[in-house]
C-alpha cells in the first residue's frame, strides 16, 4: 500500500485541484482502498469518480462516505 501511496503522491504533485478515479472494474474494497480515496481527496480538495459498482457503492455507505464522495444512497 505504500508503494500505490508514493506512487499517487508522485503522481499528484503540482496537478489539477480534481482527480477522476474510475472504479468501474474494482469487485472488492477494503480499508486500504478507502483510505486511499480519502487520503487524495484530502490532498487535492475533489475527487470525482465516472463509474461505481454496487459493491463499492455499498462499503462506501456502510462507512458514511457516499456524501463525502458525492454519491446519493
Amino acid at each position: 500500500m505504500e508503494t500505490t501511496r508514493a506512487g499517487i503522491h508522485d503522481y499528484l504533485t503540482g496537478a489539477s485541484s480534481r482527480v477522476t478515479f474510475d472504479l468501474g472494474e474494482l469487485t472488492f474494497m477494503d480499508s486500504s482502498g478507502i483510505a486511499l480515496l480519502v487520503q487524495v481527496s484530502n490532498d487535492v480538495g475533489a475527487v470525482r469518480r465516472s463509474t461505481v459498482p454496487p459493491i463499492v457503492h455499498r462499503v462506501l455507505e456502510a462507512t458514511g462516505l457516499l456524501e463525502h464522495f458525492g454519491l446519493s444512497p
